[in-house]
Order: structure tokens, then sequence, then C-alpha cells
């Protein structure tokens, strides 16, 4: 998942994720060894949602900046035909 957010596939997610929480759903009493697993799988998910929010971030700007575009050009289409 974090090599898929890391690589712009951000539209795997969904499946990617769903794969690994049927994967942990199917884990018995944790041993010492899913334990190790368990942490490593939480810090890649500390990792992975990092990389959401500044995806999130950079999807907010770059809406943003649409926004003003599309104002700008409305305002522009306004004054335009009020001179016809």
């Amino acid at each position: 998942m974090v090599a898929a957010a890391q690589n712009d596939a951000w539209d795997q997610l969904g499946e990617l994720q769903g794969h690994r929480d049927h994967l942990i759903s199917t884990l018995a009493a944790p041993t010492a060894a899913d334990t190790s697993l368990l942490q490593q799988t939480l810090t890649l998910n500390q990792t992975l949602e990092t990389l959401s929010s500044e995806q999130r971030e950079v999807l907010a700007t770059s809406l943003r900046l649409d926004q003003k575009k599309r104002q700008g050009i409305n305002a522009y289409q306004a004054v335009t035909e009020n001179c016809h």
C-alpha cells in the first residue's frame, strides 16, 4: 500500500486495503512473530497516513487554484458579454 501511494497509484489502495484487512482477520491469537509483523504494519500504516495527508493537501491546493481560475474565467465572460 505504501509503494502504491509513493507511486501515486491511489486508485489501488482500496483493493490493497481489503486484502490487508482480510489477512489480518485470518490471524489467530498473535504469536511473537505476528506481533512483530503487526508492529511493522502499524509503522507502514503511519507512513501511509503521512503520504495520504500530503496528497490530500496537494489535491486541496489544486482544487483551490482551479476554483480561482474558474472565477476569473466567469468574471471575464461576464465583462465581455456586457461589452457586446
